[in-house]
C-alpha cells in the first residue's frame, strides 16, 4: 500500500507540472505578440523561444520564425519554417500551417546570404579543424554554400603541429555571397634535439645526500594529486558534454544542432580517456603509498644520474631494495 501511494503522488506531481508549464508558455507567447506590435523584435523572439521550450507548439514555432525574419535573422527564420513544414507534412489537420510554412521558407530561400569555405586537397591534413565563431564546420560542409544570418564572423583553421590561421568577415543580412579559401597551414618547427657523441661523465648521488622524505612517499603524493586532477577533468568534460547535448536537443537550427551533437560526443570521448588515465594514476598512487610505508633509509639506495644522448636528455633514477 505504501508503494502505491508513492506512485500515485508521483503521478499527481507530473500532472500538475504540465499545466503550470503550459500556463507559463501562454503568458510568454502573449508577451511576445505584444512586443512584436511594439517592433521590439529581439525581445519578442526571446519570449517565443522560451514559450516553445516550455510547451512546444507549431503556432509558437511559426511566430518565432516570423519574429526571426523581422529581426534580420533570415537563415534562422528559414530553418524554422522548414522545420515547421517537415513536422506538419502529411497531417491533414495541419495542411494550412504546412502551406504557410512552405511559402514563407520559399520566399526566404532566395534572399539568404551564404558563405563557401574552400579547402583544397593539398591544404587538407589529419586533424584539420575549421571553426566559424564557436561552431565547428564539419568536413562534409567544406565547399558548400552555407546559409548564414548577417553579422560579424571569425573563421579559424587549426591542426596538430601547425600554426593556426584566422580571418574575420562581415556577412550582409541578405543577398550576400562570400568565398573564403583556407591557406596551407605551416608546420611548426620541431623542438631542437641536444646531441652528444658520447655519454657525459657523471657523479652518482647517493641516498644519504637526498632529503629525508622517502622518494616513494614523494612519488605517492604526486601520483595522488595527478589522479585527483585527472578525475576532476574527466568529470568536467562529461558534464560539459551533457550540457552541449541538452543544448543540441533544444536547438532549432539544424546546422547548429549537428555541430552541438559533435561537440558533445567529443567531450564525452575525452572524458572517457581522461577517466582511464585517472584510474591508472590511482593504481600507481596506491602502490607507491603501500611501498613507501615499508621503506626505510637503510633498506634503499638511490642513484640520480644526468644523461645526455644523441636522441634524449633527462635524468636516470636507479634504486635498490
Amino acid at each position: 500500500m505504501k508503494k502505491c501511494w508513492i506512485v500515485f503522488a508521483g503521478l499527481v506531481a507530473t500532472a500538475n507540472a504540465k499545466p503550470a508549464a503550459s500556463a507559463q508558455a501562454e503568458v510568454l507567447f502573449n508577451d511576445g505578440k505584444a512586443l512584436m506590435t511594439q517592433k521590439k523584435f529581439a525581445e519578442a523572439c526571446d519570449k517565443f523561444e522560451s514559450s516553445q521550450k516550455l510547451d512546444a507548439a507549431i503556432t509558437t514555432l511559426l511566430n518565432l520564425g516570423d519574429c526571426r525574419e523581422k529581426n534580420g535573422q533570415l537563415t534562422t527564420a528559414w530553418g524554422i519554417f522548414t522545420d515547421v513544414e517537415r513536422q506538419t507534412r502529411g497531417n491533414k489537420s495541419e495542411v494550412k500551417l504546412a502551406n504557410v510554412a512552405h511559402a514563407r521558407a520559399q520566399s526566404l530561400e532566395a534572399r539568404l546570404s551564404k558563405l563557401t569555405i574552400q579547402v583544397a586537397s593539398d591544404v587538407r591534413r589529419p586533424g584539420l579543424e575549421i571553426k566559424l565563431n564557436d561552431d565547428v564546420v564539419l568536413p562534409g560542409a567544406w565547399g558548400s554554400a552555407l546559409p548564414l544570418d548577417g553579422g560579424h564572423y571569425k573563421l579559424v583553421a587549426s591542426a596538430p603541429a601547425a600554426k593556426p590561421w584566422s580571418t574575420e568577415l562581415d556577412i550582409a543580412i541578405e543577398h550576400d555571397a562570400k568565398v573564403i579559401d583556407i591557406p596551407k597551414l605551416p608546420t611548426l618547427d620541431a623542438a631542437p634535439v641536444v646531441a652528444a657523441d658520447k655519454p657525459v661523465e657523471h657523479t652518482p648521488v647517493t641516498h644519504d645526500e637526498v632529503p629525508a622524505l622517502s622518494h616513494a612517499r614523494t612519488g605517492a603524493v604526486v601520483a595522488t594529486v595527478a589522479a585527483v586532477a585527472l578525475a576532476g577533468g574527466a568529470l568536467g568534460f562529461e558534464l560539459w558534454g551533457r550540457r552541449l547535448l541538452d543544448d543540441a536537443r533544444n536547438e532549432p537550427d539544424n546546422m547548429r544542432q549537428s555541430s552541438l551533437y559533435n561537440d558533445a560526443n567529443t567531450r564525452h570521448y575525452v572524458a572517457q580517456g581522461v577517466g582511464v588515465a585517472a584510474l591508472g594514476m590511482t593504481g600507481l598512487a596506491i602502490y607507491l603509498w603501500v611501498r613507501g610505508g615499508h621503506e626505510t633509509k637503510a633498506e634503499t639506495a638511490t642513484l640520480v644520474v644526468p644523461s645526455i644522448g644523441a636522441n634524449q636528455v633527462g635524468l636516470t633514477f636507479s634504486r635498490s631494495y
